[in-house]
């Protein structure tokens, strides 16, 4: 706006409706008068008609451009008195000035009539349009004013006496005509601006100008009001004279709310934070040299900070440091020139070359002691900078300008300056205030299509063609149905629009016949009319459509579009929206409150990321959003308690809104590589509603940041909020109560469910991008959390949630009829008898019924007000069900659409889906028949029920025609509640008889032949995986069967091994066989628990124990074979011994591994499953009873000694070796199921129903695992012995272990241990399980760990170990008791206790394996700590890659 700029206001006076009749005769002679800032116009009479159209405007000068915004116009309505002797007044219409818009922009409006008081009898509308024309006029001079001041002061007697006249009573008619008129002849028009600025050009072109005479004014102001309004005009010519001018008008209430909010509030609900501020201005040199760019630079302890560099221009930087994060108790100011030198080079023999060096030359410096730095707080004026001079030697007489001062963050500086709790200057870490762009409705009806020019002459034309419209706004796209050529359609199509508006909408018409377009047209939107209620259409308009290059003309389209702005736009979740006032700024409502809210700060954050790798930091600040204004609080940086003390105000125009404040770590003030800024993350978020809080009352509280994760809900910390919501008049709070939340156009003409819910989800995205463009922006994943984008969006969870917020309310209604039940069957008989006294009550005083329920409505609620809210409430885990819900429930909500998971996930959650789909038919369909039945029995549809019902209702109108009502009702009330001994048990007769009617459910069809047609479709979809159910099938069944067999051939063995050894010939002695056997068969079991316990409770030692005992037990059971002597023995001895040389080199070569061992295995079992002590104890137990089972069948075909019996022997070993693979894992796959959705979902699930899930649907994997992993392991585990030690010596050799060893690599794929866990947690079968897990470990770059992991070596060397004691226990008994048995026992008490060993160990084997696949899966999760990447770091530097 220019400096010299006049505004002028226009009221267009349109008509009115439906006014209240005054004249005594049925009708009404009406006129507006309008007052505006001291200004006073009166329309023209319209007589006898009470719909008037008057269509003049009205013009008033804006004295004041800054404060028209809280002035107020006011439109009052009469009755020409000259007509009629009634009351004079029809009503009124206040406006405040912040609705007024420029000229282009109006719209007519209409305003209901108030009343002036409560007795004043008004009813009608007017219709207004009101807007302002800024115009540029020359500034005028003094004397013109103060003639006009005496003029105006001189207008004030009739000003008064007009006011007194307008109230007289009827028998002064006659003389208050006279002094109405003299307005009227006033009311000329101003002669136009540009003429006579024209007049006064030429005139100065011919002769100096003279001073100028004062001006005249045609149409004066009518004064009415008390105060003068010459004051106001001085003041505008004042700032005129001096210059000064708003460049900006904006509303008192918006300034107050957007610009002040920071300086303005006396900071009352937060905490005063200090500061040090240092503004540093500029310096001043002594010796003038050439100009060199200066710069400052401040420190104090260890904060360092330097401002810009100049050449001759002021610095005036601030700078903020936290004063609790100083170190030291001086300041530092010293200046720098950053002066060129010239440095010579000498390269060898050439000649000498000059650089050009920039070098740092110190000015001088001086320090302050911050013990005597002023103190300042606002309103103080600020501290004016002062003249230092710079101590320095080498150049004295230097000077800097500089203030110093200890402020709060309630300083005007603050803002600007730079701040060493958020980083210093960083855009995206400062306080910022945005706003929602403003949104309309754009509302396109299509009417019809003429002379469209269709088709070609090439191509074939179609006989009756169809045609659709589509319109294109943007991103957004709509279309109409399909109608043939010639027929209308008469659709709406409704968009988005944002202010800035589209430059088009783009109408085209295409041919649904051959999918081409016939033309197209666009409507410049920006011009498009405005409209405010459906009292008036917007023209419709004809648009010729524009087909292809040679189609210029191909015919036109009659549409008619218009913005609608007395819609409110819906930009988020209905049950959390905060603002609901009109689009259109003629609309818009004064405020009724004002809503403080001071972020102080949190506490207890949890790190959502890591800083150099090392250790977690979090950058917090905090966006809360009402209405359409966003605040952005400071980025407070590496910090777990942050103080933000910031407090923001917002104007309320709606109590039954809802404030959003949502906490965030600031991600995008770093930039990665490619310089893309990184993404925010979520730390929690909390809603407030108004309506819970008392007014002009603070509350001040600590609300837990709950966010909620693919792996369940996490408690992130606290932050502590101050609100107060202020309310200066009670009578409007109150009234807002009974106003519709909506404008009034939702109501007339509403918009469908389906259409409201994508025109809201187009206004988010619209809003989502228009934030992300400012700057700094506000990220797109911040926005869409605050707006709730998501809420549409499928979740078990909420359905859950709302079905038991449906079950928790119809839960009183289940009370009630419970306590109704238990008075009918006198469960209380001094109850039923006091419920017998209240009916006959009730029956024979009905007129006390509903005072006395009102009663005690009163008394209730005020009992419970001592007991009402005192705390507002947040996010509730409990009713958002977050925690009795599964990790796939979760899973499946994060899931986007279209959906990213496997097929088969996909089809067990639609099968889910379809079964509690299954469940909500059955219920509708009961519902629906409980209406058909009383349906049927109305429309004779089995004429037995209803002419049995007909019959009844015969009698019961004769009965009723007798019996009082009275009586009537309490007959059944006694009948109702009659004591049990007179009620039968069945149902009562009107019941039954209501169920045999019949209902419509008969007539649905079924689905039965559909399967019928579907069978060859089922057939293939089974036959994927046939071959997978199949072999699953076929080993559970073998391992059942194998049982069987092995069950009845130890118990035949053992009987005929007991009658051989009764045999005197026989040389088998059962008793000294069978008692080492047994004996190291518990010795197993015994050893087995106290090494699981002492592996679990001290993993470092278990380890070293494992790896260097175990060669050495293992030379022991070789010396005892030696010592044993047979031949067998000896060989079984030398094997042991060289057995044990092997597994020390092994050892001595992964010496350097048992930190990392001790670690994972740590990390992995450090919190085991519940139960999991049972599981272990139950799993020995087992394999102890089935070890001694198998015993006694050995013992019995050693006791034969024939051939056969030695193949019976080793049919039971490989049972038994089998047997024990499967229980060790059947525990694994239980174990690592449940510490896999712990590790990777954060979810504690109940080993007990995982482990009967094993049993019931996973034995035949498990038993397909069991034996296919032993095999391959022991071929890889050979293959990599190969490889190793034939190395490069022989290129055959080489190549044979290399392909070896890439089969074995191959094999691996297929069948590995890992492959368990997938196993149990996603019922996998095995090889696609093994196949899964290693492709993830190929993924995360892990086969190298994998591969050099230790657990699987340690599990091992303790069975050896286990094995070993179990040998010597039962070699060296047999030894002594019968020496040809101990190289027998000694075997097979290996074999017994190498495999209860392992058993015992399979849980803790399985946490590190469900470790490594839930890492491996997500490594970024922060579920798991830093052993795995350090690991990994450290073989990277180990082998160089």
């Amino acid at each position: 706006m220019a400096k010299n700029c006049t505004r002028k206001l226009i009221v267009e006076i349109c008509n009115a409706k439906n006014l209240m009749p005054k004249d005594g005769q049925g009708t009404a002679s009406a006129y507006a008068i309008v007052d505006f800032d001291g200004q006073r116009r009166r329309t023209k009479t319209k007589f006898r008609d009470l719909n008037p159209v008057w269509d003049e405007k009205l013009e008033f000068l804006v004295h004041d451009i800054e404060s028209m915004a809280a002035e107020m116009l006011e439109i009052n309505l009469y009755n020409d008195k000259k007509m009629g002797k009634r009351s004079t007044f029809l009503g009124k219409v206040k406006l405040a000035g912040s609705v007024f818009v420029k000229a282009g922009e109006e719209t007519m409006v209409y305003y209901p009539l108030e009343k002036r008081s409560v007795f004043s009898q008004i009813k009608g509308e007017i219709g207004v349009k009101i807007f302002y024309v800024d115009e540029e006029a020359p500034p005028a001079p003094a004397e013109p004013a103060a003639e006009e001041k005496a003029e105006t002061a001189e207008e004030k007697p009739k000003e008064e006496e007009d006011k007194k006249e307008e109230n007289v009573e009827e028998k002064k008619e006659e003389e208050e005509k006279p002094k109405e008129e003299p307005p009227k002849e006033e009311e000329k028009p101003n002669p136009p601006p540009a003429e006579a600025s024209k007049s006064e050009d030429t005139t100065a072109a011919a002769t100096p100008p003279p001073p100028p005479p004062p001006p005249e004014v045609e149409n004066p102001p009518i004064a009415h009001k008390e105060e003068a309004p010459s004051t106001k005009v001085v003041a505008t010519k004042s700032k005129a004279e001096t210059g000064k001018s708003s460049q900006l008008v904006i509303n008192e209430l918006e300034l107050r709310s957007l610009s002040g909010d920071h300086n303005r509030i006396a900071y009352d609900l937060v905490d005063r934070m200090p500061f040090l501020y240092v503004r540093v201005v500029k310096a001043k040199r002594a010796n003038k040299e050439p100009a060199c760019p200066l710069h400052a630079k401040l420190v104090i302890g260890t904060h360092s900070i330097k401002t810009k560099s100049q050449i001759d221009k002021d610095w005036d930087q601030v700078f903020a440091f936290d004063k609790e994060g100083l170190n030291s108790s001086s300041l530092e100011v010293s200046v720098w020139a950053e002066e060129e030198k010239k440095e010579e080079q000498k390269e060898g023999d050439a000649a000498a070359t000059a650089a050009t060096v920039v070098v740092d030359n110190c000015l001088g410096a001086v320090s302050f002691d911050l013990q005597e730095v002023p103190k300042r707080v606002p309103p103080d004026s600020p501290l004016a900078p002062q003249w230092y001079s710079l101590e320095s030697e080498k150049s004295p007489g230097n000077d800097v300008m500089v203030s110093v001062w200890i402020g709060t963050q309630a300083d005007e500086a603050f803002q600007e300056a730079w701040q060493s709790d958020s980083g210093g200057l960083i855009p995206e870490t400062r306080a910022k205030v945005y706003l929602s762009p403003k949104l309309w409705y754009l509302r396109l009806t299509v009417i019809q299509t003429q002379d469209l020019q269709l088709g070609s002459g090439s191509e074939p034309k179609v006989r009756s063609p169809e045609l659709y419209v589509k319109a294109q706004l943007g991103a957004q796209l709509f279309k109409t149905s399909r109608t043939p050529v010639g027929s209308a359609w008469n659709e709406d199509l409704v968009f988005v629009a944002a202010e800035p508006f589209e430059p088009f909408l783009v109408v085209m018409v295409e041919d649904w016949s051959n999918g081409q377009l016939v033309g197209q047209a666009k409507i410049h939107v920006p011009s498009l009319e405005r409209r405010t209620d459906d009292k008036t259409e917007p023209k419709s308009r004809w648009f010729n459509l524009v087909g292809a290059e040679n189609k210029p003309y191909a015919g036109r389209i009659h549409v008619r579009a218009c913005l609608e702005g007395g819609y409110h736009v819906l930009d988020e979740a209905a049950h959390v929206t905060s603002d609901v006032q009109a689009a259109a700024k003629q609309l818009a409502k004064p405020p009724i409150g004002l809503l403080d809210v001071g972020i102080r700060g949190a506490s207890n954050l949890l790190p959502v990321k890591t800083k150099d790798g090392t250790r977690g930091t979090t950058d917090a600040y905090v966006v809360a959003k009402y209405g359409q204004k966003w605040i952005r609080t400071r980025t407070i940086l590496d910090r777990f308690n942050p103080r933000w003390n910031e407090q923001y105000t917002w104007d309320v125009y709606d109590p039954c809104t809802v404030l959003t404040i949502g906490v965030f770590d600031n991600g995008r003030y770093k930039r990665d590589e490619a310089g893309k800024p990184g993404r925010d993350l979520r730390i929690g978020k909390i809603r407030i509603r108004l309506s819970t809080l008392d007014t002009n009352k603070v509350y001040l509280n600590s609300y837990l940041l709950t966010v909620l994760l693919p792996n369940g809900a996490k408690k992130m910390g606290e932050i502590e909020i101050a609100v107060r919501f202020s309310c200066s008049s009670w009578l409007s709070l109150i009234q807002a109560y009974g106003t519709p939340l909506l404008p009034r156009i939702h109501y007339l003409r509403p918009l469908g469910p389906a259409q409201q819910d994508i025109l809201r989800q187009t206004a988010m995205r619209m809003v989502t991008v228009r934030l992300a463009r400012s700057e700094p922006p506000l990220g797109q994943e911040v926005v869409q959390f605050m707006l709730d984008t998501d809420t549409h969006v499928w979740s078990m969870r909420k359905s859950k949630a709302n079905w038991f917020r449906v079950v928790g309310c119809l839960s009183h209604a289940a009370i009630l009829a419970r306590w109704l039940d238990g008075i009918r069957m006198w469960a209380h008989p001094p109850t039923t008898i006091l419920v017998h006294v209240l009916l006959i009550a009730v029956v024979m005083c009905p007129q006390l019924v509903l005072s006395t329920i009102f009663m005690y409505a009163f008394l209730i609620l005020a009992l419970r007000f001592r007991y009402r809210m005192r705390v507002p409430h947040n996010v509730d885990l409990r009713l958002s069900y977050v925690d009795a819900v599964g990790p796939d429930e979760l899973d499946e909500e994060f899931d986007g659409l279209p959906t990213t998971r496997s097929p088969d996930t996909v089809r067990f959650r639609y099968d889910r889906l379809r079964a509690l789909a299954s469940r909500a038919q059955t219920l509708l369909g009961d519902v629906a028949a409980q209406g058909e039945r009383l349906e049927a029995l109305f429309n004779w549809k089995d004429p037995r029920a209803t002419g049995i019902f007909v019959v009844v209702c015969l009698f019961a109108s004769l009965l009723f025609y007798v019996v009082p009502f009275k009586v009537f009702v309490l007959g059944s009330g006694f009948y109702y509640i009659r004591h049990p001994r007179f009620r039968g048990d069945m149902p009562s007769a009107p019941l039954n008889f209501f169920r045999r009617l019949p209902s419509l459910s008969d007539q649905i069809m079924d689905n039965s032949g559909f399967f019928d047609n579907y069978l060859s479709t089922g057939l293939r979809i089974e036959a994927a995986t046939v071959a997978g159910q199949l072999m699953r099938k076929l080993f559970q069944i073998i391992f059942c069967i194998q049982l069987i067999l092995i069950s009845i051939l130890v118990i035949v063995l053992t009987i005929r091994g007991f009658v051989y050894a009764a045999r005197s010939t026989n040389h088998f002695r059962p008793e000294k066989w069978y008692s080492p056997l047994l004996g190291s068969v518990a010795s197993a079991g015994i050893v087995s628990y106290l090494w699981e316990w002492i592996s679990f409770h001290n993993p470092s030692k278990a380890i070293k124990t494992a790896f260097w005992v175990g060669p050495l037990l293992t030379c022991a059971v070789g010396i005892l074979h030696i010592l044993i002597g047979c031949p067998i023995s000896l060989a079984i001895g030398t094997i042991a011994i060289i057995s044990s040389v092997i597994q020390s080199l092994y050892t001595c070569w992964v010496n350097p591994r048992f930190d990392y061992a001790t670690k994972i295995l740590t990390v992995s079992t450090s919190f085991p499953p519940d139960k999991t002590g049972t599981f272990v104890i139950l799993s020995i137990i087992t394999c102890l009873v089935y070890s001694s089972f198998l015993v006694t069948g050995i013992g019995g075909a050693t006791a034969a000694g024939t051939g056969l019996d030695i193949l019976f022997i080793v049919v039971i070993l490989l049972t038994y070796t089998w047997t024990m693979q499967v229980i060790k894992n059947m525990l694994y796959v239980t174990i690592s199921r449940v510490r896999y959705m712990n590790f990777a979902c954060g979810a504690d699930m109940n080993t007990w129903i995982a482990f009967r899930d094993t049993v019931q649907h996973l034995v035949g994997r498990v038993c397909i695992g069991s034996a296919v992993v032993p095999v391959i392991g022991t071929i890889r585990g050979s293959a990599r012995v190969m490889k190793s030690v034939v190395g490069g010596t022989d290129e055959f050799l080489f190549s044979c272990a290399d392909c070896y060893l890439r089969v074995a690599s191959t094999l691996i794929t297929y069948g590995n241990r890992w492959g368990f866990v997938h196993v149990g947690v996603y019922n996998k079968g095995f090889m696609q399980a093994s196949a899964d897990t290693w492709g993830a470990f190929k993924t995360a770059e892990l086969i190298p760990l994998i591969d050099s992991d230790l657990t699987g070596a340690f599990c091992f060397f303790s069975g050896v170990a286990v094995g070993s004691i179990c040998t010597l226990v039962g070699g060296t008994w047999a030894l002594a008791i019968h020496k040809s048995y101990a190289t027998e026992v000694s075997i097979y008490a290996f074999f017994i206790g190498y495999f209860i060993c392992r058993v015992a160990l399979a849980w803790q084997q399985a946490c590190v394996s469900a470790y490594y696949v839930a890492y491996a899966e997500n490594p970024q999760s922060l579920q798991f700590d830093a052993t795995i990447p350090v690991r990994i770091q450290e073989l990277l530097q180990r082998y160089n890659v």
